[in-house]
């Protein structure tokens, strides 16, 4: 009776375990069907039966060889993939076919159904991935599209993430920077930006940095791999909470030609300024140092015209002929000495030794230098040559030397020092001394003018030093205190 009653409990559980295994498969979305070694469908669900229906019209049934409703073509595939099933191999792969003029895909898992030592069967699921599949070739297709259009735009584009570390490089790198893109992926920092322009790059960083989505504009100097530098103008945005870029987005383009352009237009205007600058000193020499000569020579003509002039006067008016021309001929000669300076800006330029300069200058002014117990004391060890005109040079380091001397303090010697410094990408060159010096507060912008002069009564001088220390750009070379 017991086992009667184990029996009947055991036969229930089987049944609702078939019930159940016969619901997952009837309510799956996956086509679920079972073939025989001579592959008739032995079972199948219900979703299976109505994709047999809705693809090929056809009512499949128990016993059915399974291939018989297939296109040929896809009949022929599944025929030698259930072959190879049958020898124990478990298979997964996708399968397309296009029935109807419409693509169908599908992915299959096929597994061989093994009692005892042998292979009775098999055990195969489809499922329907054609939905799927068209969005991932239109994705493809738009991503191929979206990537031809970035490999081929005039613009470069670089990706980097926020240790700048390159992630991608558009082609376009190479038409302007002369990097190849894969030489610059998983490199950091390997973009090189101009020294003075570095500050201002950074800042633009680092406000991306801190303003995620806002595009920041930036131009800027980058080095080319040839060595020289283009001008870049760009766009830097943080796009590293996107997550199709998780990166900063730098999207830039050669701007070198517009640039030069505007840098001469600039040029072009200082140099009009300037030449208005000039005029307006040469009216300023004319209308003051010529016609004092030229009033002085006219008012001596009048008193030699009268004939009542004793021979004393006519002497004496000689005389001051003579001096007020000799002082004209002098004011002429300063104007050819400036216009000769400026002419000489365009001669040859050399690499010229600071210490050989002043070597030779002390040298040429020793008597004087020993006369008022000067000292000149150099420190050219930081930059020791610069390239320039060695005429030009020798002037402005002669000018100055000769003006401390001029104007030193009474009573004490003289000390002179000369450094030079290296700026970014220039030289400084500092000139000190313990003279009289000039009150920069009241006079700092007489200091460079022609005929300047602010100690007339210490030392005789015409004031033309310091205007000749002047470049023809009319940028002073750099003298910290006189």
């Amino acid at each position: 009776m017991e086992f009667e009653r184990q029996n009947k409990s055991f036969v229930n559980q089987i049944v609702r375990s078939e019930a159940n295994l016969s619901a997952l498969m009837d309510n799956s979305t996956v086509n679920i069907y079972s073939l025989d070694r001579s592959l008739r469908y032995i079972a199948f669900n219900t979703h299976l039966k109505q994709t047999i229906e809705k693809l090929f019209n056809v009512d499949i049934k128990i016993g059915d060889y399974a291939l018989n409703v297939l296109p040929r073509a896809l009949a022929g595939e599944l025929q030698d993939i259930y072959a190879q099933a049958l020898k124990g191999t478990s298979l997964r792969f996708v399968k397309e076919f296009v029935f109807n003029d419409e693509p169908f895909s599908f992915s299959f898992i096929i597994n061989p159904i093994i009692e005892g030592d042998s292979i009775t069967g098999l055990a195969c699921f489809a499922t329907d991935i054609s939905g799927e599949k068209v969005t991932e070739k239109k994705l493809a297709k738009s991503e191929a599209r979206f990537r031809a259009l970035i490999e081929n735009n005039f613009d470069s584009i670089a990706v980097s993430d926020e240790t700048f570390t390159i992630m991608y490089a558009s082609p376009s790198v190479a038409r302007t920077l002369g990097h190849k893109p894969e030489d610059l992926v998983n490199t950091r920092n390997p973009i090189r930006f101009h020294s003075e322009d570095w500050d201002h790059v950074k800042s633009v960083f680092e406000k991306a940095l801190a303003n995620p989505n806002v595009p920041m504009s930036v131009v800027t100097r980058v080095q080319h791999k040839n060595g020289h530098y283009i001008w870049a103008e760009g766009i830097i945005t943080n796009m590293l909470n996107n997550e199709s870029v998780k990166g900063l987005v730098a999207n830039y383009r050669d701007v070198t030609e517009r640039k030069e352009a505007e840098l001469q237009q600039t040029q072009m205007t200082g140099d009009l300024v300037q030449r208005n600058k000039d005029l307006e000193q040469f009216a300023y020499i004319v209308s003051h140092n010529l016609r004092g000569p030229v009033a002085n020579i006219l008012g001596i003509s009048h008193i030699l015209q009268e004939s009542s002039a004793s021979p004393e006067d006519r002497g004496t008016a000689m005389q001051g002929i003579f001096t007020a021309t000799s002082k004209l001929d002098e004011v002429i000669m300063d104007l050819n000495r400036i216009l000769d300076t400026k002419k000489e800006v365009n001669n040859r330029k050399e690499n010229v030794s600071f210490q050989q300069v002043v070597d030779s200058i002390t040298l040429s002014i020793q008597d004087i230098i020993e006369k008022n117990n000067c000292k000149i004391i150099t420190d050219f060890t930081e930059v020791k040559t610069i390239l320039t005109i060695r005429s030009f040079l020798q002037s402005i380091f002669y000018n100055l030397i000769s003006n401390s001397i001029k104007y030193k303090q009474p009573n004490t010697d003289l000390v002179i020092r000369i450094v030079s410094h290296t700026i970014d990408d220039g030289v400084k060159l500092v000139f000190t001394d313990n003279g009289m010096g000039i009150d920069l507060k009241k006079d700092g912008s007489k200091v460079f003018g022609l005929y300047r002069r602010f100690h007339p009564k210490d030392a005789e001088g015409k004031g033309m030093g310091l205007f000749m220390v002047k470049d023809p750009g009319g940028n002073s070379w750099g003298c910290d205190q006189y």
